[in-house]
């Protein structure tokens, strides 16, 4: 990938992004698609969601399909229809599920994320 400033995300056939304003990526096979704040569509790309994973070590992996940024999530949730069940919810509604073996995963790196938000 390239170099660019730091806060920064280069997303091959698209260009730059802010990490900030990445919401969360979506694994698709070999593609991955990025969901960010400033755009009304998910921008698709070839790189497969490891990829994006070892340059956004700030960003949670509740499934082996998504990553997401902390900065996004409202609440971590149990599914109503299914008591043994999570999900995360985003700003905006969005709900992605948790898997079952990263509950107490996403948990931890929830509260590490949050932790310096409580301490201020």
């Amino acid at each position: 990938m390239k170099n660019l400033q730091p806060g920064m995300l280069h997303v091959p056939s698209y260009g730059p992004v802010v990490v900030q304003e990445i919401t969360y990526l979506r694994a698709e096979g070999n593609y991955c698609y990025v969901y960010a704040r400033p755009f009304i569509r998910p921008i698709l790309c070839a790189t497969p969601l490891a990829g994006f994973a070892q340059q956004l070590p700030g960003f949670l992996r509740p499934h082996k399909s998504y990553l997401v940024n902390p900065q996004h999530v409202d609440a971590f949730e149990q599914r109503p229809e299914n008591t043994k069940c999570y999900r995360l919810r985003l700003r905006g509604g969005v709900v992605l599920p948790v898997a079952r073996r990263r509950i107490g995963y996403t948990v931890a790196e929830l509260v590490d994320a949050v932790g310096p938000l409580c301490r201020q």
